[in-house]
């Protein structure tokens, strides 16, 4: 292949691999780049994918992903549990602070009464939840 004008070789291979299209196919067995006038829209490409595998074409490779996000998404929120629980104490005093939010105290009641009230309607939309669901 000959080099690409913005520089290495592999830029045209990287251009089009993405692109599970005929046209991109073709144009990179030949060895041209696709211009973005020619490249498939994003719904002809989920027509082909569609026509091509059907509705499992669209999860292709998702138990990879899933093993490979789950490990790092595991750690991020065992150490953010790990710090939440760890600063909090020495945070809530700041964060219960009214002046840390620039609001007047009567504003930061209002505030914090309509936090408490949504709280309480989750607990009860979730208990009504696990009650229709037994």
């Amino acid at each position: 292949t000959t080099p690409n004008r913005r520089g290495g070789g592999g830029a045209p291979a990287a251009e089009t691999a993405s692109l599970p299209s005929s046209i991109s196919a073709d144009a990179s067995a030949a060895g041209e780049s696709v211009a973005p006038s020619e490249r498939p829209s994003f719904m002809k490409i989920g027509k082909e994918v569609m026509e091509r595998d059907g509705l499992p074409g669209f999860f292709v490779g998702g138990v990879q992903r899933a093993l490979y996000y789950a490990p790092m998404t595991g750690v991020f929120f065992g150490l953010y549990e790990s710090l939440d629980r760890a600063l909090y104490p020495m945070l809530l005093p700041a964060l219960t602070n009214p002046v840390m939010y620039n609001l007047q105290p009567e504003v930061a009641n209002i505030v914090e009464g309509v936090e408490r009230n949504i709280v309480d309607l989750s607990i009860q939309a979730i208990a009504a939840a696990e009650a229709l669901a037994s």
